[in-house]
């Protein structure tokens, strides 16, 4: 899981409450030759990760699936950055560098391979909570990855065209293309100069909306009634949507673990107020192998390199220093 590529915290207030909630946050998870990793870079890097994996866990999970599942990830995530600050130790010695061309290229393979325009990748960045310069810095690594790994094994890392189309061939459910969503809204609008008393009533004449919906009113006939947005009319239809590269992220959140007939809770986005029913969902029709033959031979690649570099982490391991500090597995 830490290894995906394309892979945001929580603010804490309060004097004496935030200088205690600081110094557990800041604390050192593992120190690995001279290099430091806190508790911060793995709740960082964990938070989007676990958000969406609690949307698969649903609601059914118990208290404990879910903390075993957060702990999973996080131990994943704490493997990972050793791997990733061994590795940075080795191609510092072995003098391997990155370029910005390099970097150009490999996030040009990664629009191509993925269909992303600037628009849809900057929306799938905001989704995981990454800046346009961390996605650059991902690349970065997984580049020197990959250059380690092709170092050590004096380029034995290729992928067959064959390979690659017979991944296509047996793995027709992941190039189904992109889901495309038919939804509806209820939207109640806030002024953008709006006072915190405003906010509190136009909340809670949202939330008398949701209650009515949770009694069984008609979705439809209550947007008609209640409803602020232009959809209004029209029963709240807003249209078709690809779910991920056409709805906003707040959009894409309300949306994507619903099922068809299901509305979301309310949301807030940056005209107010909104309720959001899947209406319809379609599977994407299939994308042709020349559109994904780039994505397959990456992910290929990398699953090789993956191999290679878990027989390599080992080594390095060995003999560098690395002192683990925390144990999520474990944890009360």
């Amino acid at each position: 899981m830490i290894r995906n590529f394309i892979v945001a915290g929580l603010a804490i207030c309060l004097a004496t409450a935030a200088a205690q909630a600081a110094e557990v946050f800041n604390r050192v998870a593992a120190v690995v030759d001279n290099d430091v990793i806190t508790l911060h870079e793995i709740e960082t890097m964990a938070a989007p990760v676990i958000a969406e994996n609690l949307q698969k866990l649903g609601a059914a999970a118990t208290d404990e699936q879910k903390k075993k599942s957060n702990g999973a990830i996080k131990q994943q995530i704490l493997q990972g950055l050793i791997e990733q600050k061994l590795i940075e130790s080795e191609v510092r010695r072995l003098g391997i560098e990155v370029t910005d061309q390099e970097i150009d290229a490999y996030a040009q393979r990664v629009r191509q391979a993925n269909n992303y325009t600037d628009e849809t990748l900057k929306l799938a960045l905001q989704r995981q909570g990454l800046t346009m310069q961390d996605f650059r810095e991902r690349i970065k690594k997984e580049i020197l990855r990959e250059q380690y790994v092709s170092f050590r094994m004096r380029d034995k890392l290729k992928v067959r065209d064959e390979d690659v189309q017979a991944y296509y061939e047996h793995h027709p459910d992941e190039f189904a293309g992109e889901p495309i969503v038919h939804i509806a809204e209820i939207r109640v609008n806030a002024p953008p100069d709006a006072n915190e008393e405003q906010l509190k009533a136009i909340l809670a004449g949202i939330n008398a909306v949701y209650e009515k919906l949770l009694g069984g009113a008609d979705f439809a006939e209550t947007a008609r009634e209640c409803s602020k947005g232009p959809t209004a009319a029209d029963g709240g239809v807003l249209g078709d949507f690809k779910i991920d590269s056409e709805l906003q992220p707040v959009y894409h959140k309300a949306v994507a673990p619903l099922k068809p007939g299901e509305f979301s809770t309310i949301y807030r986005d940056r005209n107010g107020f909104v309720i959001l029913k899947l209406l319809d969902k379609k599977t994407g029709v299939a994308l042709p192998f020349e559109e994904v033959k780039e994505k397959i031979s990456m992910m290929l690649r990398k699953q090789q390199a993956d191999t290679e570099m878990d027989r390599l982490g080992a080594e390095l391991r060995k003999k560098s220093y690395v002192d683990v500090r925390v144990n999520f597995e474990n944890e009360k």
